[in-house]
């Protein structure tokens, strides 16, 4: 008997639009998190990430070719505590007060439709 053929495209259409529907639901669930508790999410993926730093900088330097793992790995690891506010958004806007919508009120408006 012959094995059914697969189609890789059109696996890979489904796989994403499974993945965007369970961010579609992880999104609404985050919609409900204080400020505390999405720190404390990002916090622990940022830990990841350093802990990570090395393997992660092979593996970016393997696919594109560019750069080298070791200033990879230190860039990676040497960043400061998302927590510090001394980087990335809160940073450059000076706040990271939510409004209703969820949207920091000093962020860019054409980019509140990805905050929960």
């Amino acid at each position: 008997m012959a094995s059914p053929v697969r189609d890789k495209d059109l696996l890979s259409i489904q796989q994403a639009r499974s993945l965007a529907a369970a961010a579609r639901e992880a999104q609404k669930a985050l919609k409900e998190f204080s400020q505390e508790q999405v720190d404390r999410i990002v916090e622990a993926m940022a830990g990841a990430a350093r802990g990570e730093a090395e393997r992660l900088a092979k593996l970016a330097h393997e696919e594109t070719g560019f750069g080298n793992t070791k200033d990879k790995t230190l860039r990676t690891s040497s960043r400061p505590s998302t927590s510090s506010n001394t980087s990335g958004p809160c940073a450059r806007w000076g706040s990271c007060a939510r409004t209703r919508s969820g949207a920091s009120s000093r962020s860019p408006s054409r980019w509140a439709w990805w905050r929960p």
